[in-house]
Order: C-alpha cells, then structure tokens, then sequence
C-alpha cells in the first residue's frame, strides 16, 4: 500500500480519515487536482487545498514524487475553509477509511486512484523523511528554562545588547560583518614596519589612531594595537576587524 491520503484534523466525534492505494509511480500537484476533481471538487475548492509530504507543501504542478512499491508515500491534505473540509470529509468517508487517532493504518484495500496513465519521463525519485518527534514542555523543562531565562535577563550586558537592538537593530549587521572573518590578504599591504623602526613623526601618527580606538576597550596593550595598526597601514576598520576575530577564536 505505497500511497496514503491523510485528511488532516478530526471530526466532532473524534474520527480521522485516509484513503489507501496501491498506486505506483510519479504523481504530481496536477495528478491530484485531476484526482479530487474526478471526486466532485471544482477548481475553487481545490485552491483552498493544501497538499503537504516530506514536510514540504507541493506547490509546483511539474514537481513530480516518485511512489515506489517498497515505500509508503504520506500525503496531507488540509484545508481552513469549513465548506472545502465538508466536501472533503465526505470524499474521504466514502472513498477511504477511518483511522484511530494515533493515526495507525487499516490495511484494508480500496479502489485504485487510475492514474497508472502518468508519464514516467517526469520521474524524479524522492527519499521519504521522517517527521522528527516534537519534545514536551514538561514542568521540569520549563523550569530549568525559566531559571536560564533569568539569569540571562540579570546579566548587564545582555540588558545592554537588548536595549541596543531595540534602539539601533541596523548595528548588529554591521557587527556580524565584523566577527565573521578577519582574514585580508598580507600582499596587499607594504611590509610592515615594527614600533622601532618609526620615526618620531610615524610613531606619533600612529599613537593618535591607537587613541581613537582605546574607548573601545579591545582587551589588548597599547604597543599591540599599535603593531596592528602598523600592519595594516593604519585603517582603522581593518585593525578592529583583526582584534575582534582573533579574541572569538581564543
């Protein structure tokens, strides 16, 4: 039983349908309109459909699954318009089965959905997934979240980044260039020289950039941001760049 139509959602009294079929082979998004349009569904209902397996909703029409004889091919079908869901429920209870609400499979078969006519060159054989379990908030869970979250909330610089983001969000772009590589190529640059081989004039340069940068409080000493800066050339930007990503990486 390679394919299932799983209507999503249950009924007032708690009853779930699917449609079961031996079908093999590629099916598409227009294979199924063809299919619930041959069930009395017109063209504005189908629009309000939504068919979704492996987790992705199948939206392009050329976009063919391959159904293989050894594979179980689950697709969802959903819809939030209540007179679609109506005609759907009918559809379902006459050409499927019901299903109990852990959504375990009657093998019972059914009539098959006659599409065995689909063109095979459009075949583009798909690996099924399986959905990932989705964790429970126990109380435990929410507790130890709940004492993260404070201790988060008491620590001054994440109040600080929170009232930065809040005020200037545009600057944590421009920070994440910064922290994402400080890799620049060497040849660009003149070989550079060491703090002793300034002249007066170069050495009192580059102190006055080194003090442009020092309220910046880049955790290194004043002779280190300097043979930095001499190393490229005096750009600032370059020098800040350098620093940051070299004190992420230790």
């Amino acid at each position: 039983m390679p394919i299932v139509l799983k209507l999503v959602g249950f009924t007032q009294d708690h009853k779930s349908y699917q449609i079961k079929d031996k079908f093999t082979g590629p099916i598409n998004l227009r294979l199924l309109h063809e299919l619930f349009i041959h069930w009395n569904l017109t063209t504005d209902d189908i629009d309000k459909i939504k068919f979704i397996t492996d987790s992705e909703q199948i939206k392009n029409p050329d976009k063919t699954f391959e159904i293989k004889e050894d594979e179980e091919r689950l697709i969802f079908v959903f819809t939030s318009d209540r007179n679609v869901r109506t005609k759907l429920l009918n559809i379902f209870s006459s050409q499927g089965t019901e299903v109990s609400k852990d959504f375990k499979v009657d093998d019972s078969p059914k009539p098959t959905l006659r599409l065995e006519n689909a063109d095979p060159e459009i075949c583009k054989p798909l690996t099924q997934k399986k959905l990932d379990p989705v964790q429970q908030l126990t109380p435990d869970i929410i507790e130890l979240m709940n004492v993260k979250s404070v201790s988060l909330f008491s620590d001054p610089d994440f109040k600080s980044l929170v009232s930065i983001y809040l005020r200037k969000p545009e600057l944590f772009s421009t920070l994440s260039q910064y922290v994402q590589s400080g890799n620049v190529i060497e040849e660009s640059f003149i070989p550079p020289k060491t703090i002793d081989q300034l002249t007066s004039d170069e050495l009192e340069h580059y102190q006055h950039l080194a003090d442009k940068l020092k309220h910046l409080e880049l955790g290194v000493s004043n002779e280190v941001l300097i043979n930095r800066l001499i190393f490229f050339s005096g750009h600032l930007n370059l020098t800040v760049r350098s620093i940051l990503c070299e004190s992420a990486t230790n």
